[in-house]
């Protein structure tokens, strides 16, 4: 059953708890997001947010989707929250940031403790010392700035003491003191000793749940894809981080923690509009499932093969990229073509070039023709199918998505990998839906993914 853009359709979506909601968050998931993070910060923060969810309200798919899209911006791929707020301002950038340094006081202040270059990459140029950059940070936020008395920061080294630090920038004594109650249970009393905050990867997190707790942004995240009125709540739009946490929220988070599939309570009827290559979420939310070595096999797999249309039953000891992207179409709506588990099988829904999310279809072997319905069997054995996601700068390798990528047969995944440009054969989508020219607009790339090869997805 064929889909075509544009098309709205009145859905009735289910009442009752989406099973997802619940579900605890796992390091894959978070890999996903904070790819340059170490194991040991991981397992911690999943381990934290999963203990405390519930009990701060943030045990659903959309909360979870905008508070990680919101720290992946705040605190970067790494993860990084040791340091906290960085004070090594360039000394005009102070003046139009801080009110404090607006005055005649301020601006002298800020010549003599910012930087005086701009450009840190200017070899002539000097970061901040500690010492004024404490002193920058207790001019901007402790008495008598204005400042001070938003934060409720009451003493002279308030604003450093108290300066953004955790997942989500966690600012001023009253963020730290409604913090306190739920970072106490963890033996951490961070009005006492403020920076746990920053070693103590844990407390970064809990201190920041406490914080989307504090501010009631839980109310603001349920069936909502904007990341608008949540960016407001977290803090000031600086160097245009509002709309990169809008294309973390659009590009990763949601598609990890499936907010398109939640099922939260709404009695409603809502009208819905079909999304470009709406099979893609689903290849997306997928990263992470992989192979078993062994004689143990990963259940998943065995979903993907049985929603193919002639691999049900099978498991992982068959190459399974085919089944995969049966899966994700069938998940979309789109019955996969006859012997779906051989990618050369796919060649009825061929077109000349790639969008977003048509599957790439590479024969490592032999280019053979099939016949229309699987008529005298399947052909193509030895190819590949999986997903475009993007391209290389040098337009040499298309980025793609898909299942039975990377290491050698019986422990491959579902993965990014780049391949180059002249292996793949031809591209396919459903016949009946109809791109728009934005699809066809494939996004650079520069991850340093492997470049897959017949020997990383065949042999």
């Amino acid at each position: 059953m064929g889909k075509t853009k544009g098309v709205k359709k009145e859905e009735k979506k289910t009442t009752g708890k989406c099973p997802n909601c619940d579900k605890d968050t796992t390091v894959a998931e978070l890999r996903q997001i904070f790819e340059h993070a170490d194991l040991t910060t991981l397992t911690k923060v999943a381990a934290t947010y999963n203990k405390y969810m519930k009990e701060l309200g943030m045990n659903t798919c959309w909360n979870k989707a905008h508070f990680f899209a919101q720290a992946r911006i705040e605190s970067g791929a790494s993860l990084h929250v040791s340091g906290g707020e960085n004070f090594n301002w360039y000394w005009e950038s102070l003046i139009t940031t801080f009110s404090a340094f607006q005055t005649a006081e301020g601006k002298e202040k800020a010549k003599l403790w910012g930087r005086t270059i701009k450009d840190r990459r200017d070899p002539k140029c000097v970061d901040v010392s500690q010492e004024n950059q404490k002193k920058i940070a207790n001019y901007a936020y402790s008495p008598p700035a204005e400042k001070a008395k938003e934060l409720e920061n009451t003493q002279p080294n308030d604003g450093w003491n108290f300066r953004g630090k955790g997942l989500l920038q966690l600012t001023g004594r009253n963020a730290y003191t409604y913090a306190n109650t739920y970072t106490k249970k963890e033996g951490a009393n961070i009005i006492i000793n403020p920076d746990l905050v920053v070693s103590d990867v844990s407390i970064a997190v809990l201190s920041s749940m406490a914080f989307w707790k504090w501010k009631d942004i839980g109310k603001l995240t349920k069936g909502n894809n904007s990341t608008k009125k949540i960016c407001v709540k977290v803090g000031k739009d600086i160097d245009g981080n509002h709309s990169k946490k809008q294309k973390t929220f659009s590009e990763s988070t949601s598609i990890v923690f499936k907010t398109i599939q939640c099922k939260l309570t709404n009695k409603s009827k809502t009208t819905t509009t079909v999304k470009k290559a709406p099979w893609m979420p689903y290849a997306m939310g997928e990263i992470g499932q992989k192979a078993i070595l062994g004689n143990t096999n990963n259940p998943r797999i065995s979903e993907y093969f049985n929603a193919s249309t002639n691999g049900k039953g099978n498991n992982e000891s068959t190459n399974w990229c085919g089944a995969f992207a049966s899966w994700c179409f069938s998940q979309a709506g789109y019955t996969p073509p006859a012997l779906s588990c051989r990618a050369a099988m796919w060649q009825f829904w061929k077109q000349d070039r790639p969008i977003y999310g048509s599957a790439a279809v590479i024969d490592w072997d032999r280019n053979q023709l099939a016949k229309q319905g699987g008529k005298d069997g399947a052909v193509g054995g030895d190819g590949h199918i999986t997903f475009v996601v993007g391209k290389s700068a040098d337009g040499k390798y298309y980025y793609c998505v898909g299942g039975n990528q990377g290491g050698s047969k019986g422990a491959r995944t579902v993965k990014i990998s780049k391949y180059s440009k002249n292996d793949i054969d031809w591209f396919v989508i459903p016949p009946n839906y109809n791109p728009t020219d934005e699809e066809y607009e494939l996004k650079t790339m520069t991850s340093e993914s492997d470049v897959d090869s017949a020997n990383s997805t065949r042999s």
